[in-house]
């Protein structure tokens, strides 16, 4: 009996002794708080709950806003300030956490850490992102590319215009609906081409979604073998395997796109769509594709596709999410859904529908795309940074190697910095004049040298999307609308947290093999906020075998994503993701801060997302949005009385939009159910999303190959395939367009290369560059401008969030619009009339107030490479930084009412000058998102369309809560709404 009793206590006794020693030697070295206990094997990943950043959030106001956390063998600095947030990722601790940790996503999916997203800080990633700011995402490329905006816009409206004519009682999913707008927007401007809609090849499309499946399936085993290696030996062995199948359909896919683009530019395509939208302008290919003709050895085939899957993953499913958000929002308060009606009908008028340049000027719209984004930031956890050397964050030593988590959803619902943070308030953002005001407090693109480069286009695409819905329908809403979160897990790592080290506080306890996965919580950036709201904004957590610092204040994240610490955790972590899917982390979202990352940058900024690529591909958006605006029309008018599902009318606006971007092509509507293109993108993206979780638990776990995951690595490595066939027969497509133009002299053909497509872009690159601008590396770019779409954009159920959450906060907030009533509409004599569609929308100086808080987590973990200091905390290099915009955005000391949906909160407000590190649902710093612009262009056209063309009613009490099992929060239950075509539509599309 004794000796029973001995085998029995003898364990909790050596437990409890791990942990109490673990916990004081953390001290003594001065680390951030750690919770206690931190577990042996799991550290704190007990304290992980879905989502896991509301899980943080409870940590971090239990422990405080820094904290040091061991998530398996990751260790792991979480900031939940905006204080702290603005010490990591501005100042001298940004060039410390410029970098990514690495996980199996950048490994595979970043091009073995190559790409935008995953590359470490260096020459490389500043070239790509130069490449990302000037050539790609730059104001000037953004307004050339405004007509495809507008073309998306009217495209949504007449899709929501003829399901409501046809069945006005019909009930829409609006989800799907946004995702099509954003995605059509972003694939148009990156490739020409469209993936939903008519006059689609499904077979692409279908492609395109499975790799995104694939990929989405893949991330969580990739996170528990990053944090947990052991758990490779328990049903995760095949992770890997999974990563690299995924990698090769991505790769595949996106090559398919460059050469579908140099036969385009050729004139061998046999693609009507690319040879259509080439006789108008550039898509970022066709940018690329003139970089590679002009510097080969440097835009390489491989280059080209890293940047271009990095726009294509970022570009429309965050901004999918923060529409479905803003929406939702919108239906769950009327009163405020009116009176951005009002505002637009006053200065858009009864005549045309809403542009890009109308976005600009409707404050309200962006003050409610703003208050969306900080109550639903699309990245609720920052992208994680990863410390390159030992640094101070809050007085407190972070070592090099520590992962920075910024709980932006903490920092966004902190009530010490927003008032009533919970509320949907969006004249709280009245009188602000952008990130200057609210600096660190509000963080949906990130912030420091990792901050999202493509702000201004999702702030845009946000305006529109949700002005569009806005303006051409009244909505109602189908019951209650359900706000939960559904969040996929992406790679968060924590190391051992030791306080004799001065690292950031860490929850205890930190469990074996688990660390502080036990925390977390769907959705992640809530369970992630409790965190940092208990613990503290900055958080040492370990995730399995991962370090992860984990970020929830806006000076945490300014001091982690600006200054010095930006270059530090300027990298990506080597995740499985990042193997398969980011070419071997060679790709813009995984490739390490370097020479190669710099160049996809500065590739990705300068010739795919910059302001005059995207002038350029605006008739794309336009056209998209007339789409929109005609599927809506006949859709009421055929069934007035229709419910519709909004998500997926504004899916397939936003990725037709991007797919005609990059392509040419649309891949969803009407004509394109045959398409076998479109088919293959839909595998392509159901295998990827499938794969999400196997490669998450994978990365953070490694010993959970042992345990049902041995084959991660197999359809990892199958998905990649077939991503890369796909994306090759894209290259090649263009290529044989571009060789007959060439050959036969075919003035229509010549055409075809002036309205460039970012295959096309990326094209011309390698014909300049063939040594640089491989096919490879085009497919990583390409792969790279639609994964971060495909990644969240393709997961039907958790991904158009954006839209969908901006319409629901319509249609529950109508009382907030006055003039809102249709009785009470009137045309405005002073502006313009009701004949036209947007053809553009302008990069707002404020953020969309609709649309943006939707990013709650930045995605791609950034990885410190050398030990730097955070909130007076040590990191150890080889953390992963989390940074948790949820909680930023939510965070009641930076934010009045931050739960309200208000966009009033940001009128008066400069976004970057006045919010700063407050507001970061682009990230921030070296690694934000390139394609911000594009991204807010979307939406805004999106919205806009909805807004000014029809009347929404909400089916019911709508359901806004978030979920899922990552950093994304979308909705749980997909919006449903009616709406009918207001009066001046009938004129314009009948």
């Amino acid at each position: 009996m004794e000796i029973q009793l001995c085998f029995f206590i003898s364990p909790i006794i050596l437990l409890a002794l791990y942990s109490i020693t673990l916990h004081l030697v953390n001290k003594l070295r001065n680390l951030p708080p750690s919770p206690f206990p931190t577990l042996p094997f799991i550290g704190h990943i007990y304290l992980l709950k879905l989502p896991f950043h509301r899980s943080l959030s409870e940590v971090s106001r239990r422990y405080g806003p820094a904290l040091f956390l061991r998530l398996g063998s990751r260790s792991v600095l979480l900031i939940s300030s905006p204080s702290l947030a603005e010490v990591c990722l501005t100042k001298k601790n940004d060039l410390i956490f410029a970098n990514r940790p690495k996980l199996l996503n950048g490994r595979y999916f970043g091009y073995n850490y190559t790409s935008l997203s995953w590359s470490p800080y260096g020459e490389h990633w500043r070239n790509l992102r130069r490449i990302s700011a000037v050539e790609l995402l730059s104001a000037q490329r953004m307004q050339m590319l405004s007509c495809i905006q507008a073309d998306e816009t009217l495209t949504l409206v007449r899709k929501l215009f003829h399901v409501t004519r046809e069945e006005p009682d019909k009930v829409l999913e609006v989800k799907s609906t946004i995702f099509e707008f954003m995605f059509n927007i972003v694939t148009r401007m990156i490739t020409g081409k469209r993936y939903y809609g008519k006059d689609v090849e499904k077979k692409e499309a279908k492609i395109l979604e499975e790799i995104v499946s694939e990929t989405s399936k893949a991330a969580l085993e990739t996170n528990v073998v990053d944090f947990l290696p052991v758990m490779r030996w328990f049903g995760y062995k095949d992770v890997e395997k999974k990563l690299i199948s995924i990698h090769e359909k991505r790769d595949k896919f996106m090559q398919n796109v460059i050469e579908e683009q140099r036969r385009a530019r050729s004139g061998e395509s046999e693609d009507a769509a690319i040879k259509s939208y080439s006789k108008k302008m550039k898509t970022m290919v066709e940018v690329l594709l003139d970089l590679q003709a002009s510097e080969p050895q440097i835009y390489t085939d491989q280059t080209i596709k890293n940047l271009l899957l990095v726009l294509l993953q970022g570009g429309s499913s965050t901004s999918t999410i923060a529409l479905e958000w803003a929406f939702s929002l919108l239906l769950d308060n009327p009163q405020t859904l009116k009176k951005a009606q009002a505002e637009i009908d006053a200065h858009v008028g009864y005549n045309r529908l809403i542009t890009e340049a109308d976005v600009a000027e409707l404050p309200y719209l962006r003050h409610i795309i703003l208050e969306t984004l900080r109550l639903h930031p699309p990245a609720s956890i920052l992208q994680p940074h990863f410390s390159s050397a030992e640094c101070a964050v809050g007085g407190f030593r972070v070592p090099a190697g520590t992962i920075l988590l910024v709980n932006a959803w903490e920092i966004h619902h902190n009530p010490k910095t927003w008032a009533d943070p919970e509320k949907f308030r969006p004249e709280r953002f009245e009188g602000f004049g952008g990130k200057r005001d609210l600096g660190f407090k509000f963080l949906p693109f990130g912030s420091g040298r990792r901050a999202c480069p493509g702000e201004n286009l999702a702030l845009t695409n946000l305006g529109l999307g949700l002005g569009s819905l806005i303006q051409c329908f009244d909505w109602e809403k189908v019951g209650a609308i359900d706000m939960r979160e559904v969040l996929v897990l992406y790679s968060t790592t924590l190391h051992l947290v030791n306080k004799l080290r001065n690292l950031p506080p860490s929850p205890f306890p930190a469990l074996p093999f688990i660390g502080h996965i036990y925390l977390l919580k769907q959705p992640f950036h809530r369970s992630l906020s409790e965190v940092s709201r208990r613990y503290g904004p900055a958080l040492f957590l370990r995730l399995g075998s991962r370090s992860v610092l984990l970020i929830s204040s806006p000076s945490l994240a300014e001091e982690c994503l600006s200054k010095k610490n930006d270059l530090i955790f300027a990298n990506r972590p080597n995740l499985l993701n990042g193997r398969y899917f980011g070419c071997n982390y060679t790709s813009l979202p995984w490739a390490p801060y370097g020479e190669h990352w710099k160049n996809l940058r500065r590739i990705s900024a300068m010739e795919l997302l910059s302001s005059q690529r995207i002038q350029m591909l605006s008739y794309i958006r336009a056209d998209e949005t007339l789409t929109l605006v005609r599927k809506l029309f006949h859709v009421t008018r055929e069934d007035p009385d229709k419910v519709l599902e909004v998500k997926s009318d504004l899916f397939e606006f936003m990725f037709n939009v991007l797919t005609r971007m990059i392509m040419g092509k649309r891949y969803y509507g009407k004509n394109v159910e045959k398409s076998k293109e479109a088919k293959i993108l839909e595998e392509i993206e159901s295998e990827t999303s499938k794969l999400a979780f196997e490669t998450n638990v994978v990365d953070f776990l490694p010993m959970m190959r042992r345990f049902g995951y041995r084959d991660v690595d197999k359809k990892l490595i199958s998905i990649c395939e077939k991503r890369d066939k796909f994306m090759q027969s894209v290259i090649e497509e263009h290529r044989r367009v571009r060789s007959a133009s060439a050959e036969s002299g075919d003035a229509a053909l010549t055409m075809l290369s002036k309205s460039k497509t970012i295959v096309e872009v990326l094209l011309d690159l390698q014909a300049s560059e063939p040594e640089y601008y491989t096919d490879e590396t085009i497919r990583n770019l390409l792969l790279g401008l639609s994964g971060v779409a495909a990644r969240r954009i393709f997961n039907f159920n958790n991904r158009p969030g954006v839209g969908v959450f901006s319409t629901a906060r319509q249609s529950t907030n109508p009382k907030e619009s006055p003039g809102g009533d249709r009785r009470s509409r009137r045309p405005h004599p002073s502006h313009h009339g009701s004949g036209r569609g947007g053809a553009a929308v302008s990069p707002p100086h404020d953020p969309r107030n609709a649309a943006s808080p939707s990013t709650s987590i930045d995605t791609a973990a950034p990885l410190l490479l050398a030990e730097c200091a955070v909130g007076g905390f040590r990191v150890p290099a080889g953390t992963i930084l989390l940074v948790n915009v949820w909680e930023i955005h939510h965070n009641p000391k930076t934010w009045a009412d931050p739960e309200k949906f208000r966009p009033e909160r940001f009128e008066g407000y400069d976004l970057k000058r006045d919010f700063g590190f407050k507001f970061l649902p682009f990230g921030s710093g070296r690694r934000a998102c390139p394609g911000e612009n594009l991204g807010l262009t979307n939406i805004g056209l999106g919205l806009g369309s909805l807004i000014q063309c029809f009347d929404w009613e909400k089916v019911g009490e709508i359901d806004m809560k978030e979920g899922g099992a990552g950093v994304t929060a979308p909705k749980v239950q997909p919006l449903r709404a009616k709406c009918s075509p207001r009066p001046f539509i009938f004129n314009f599309l009948s």
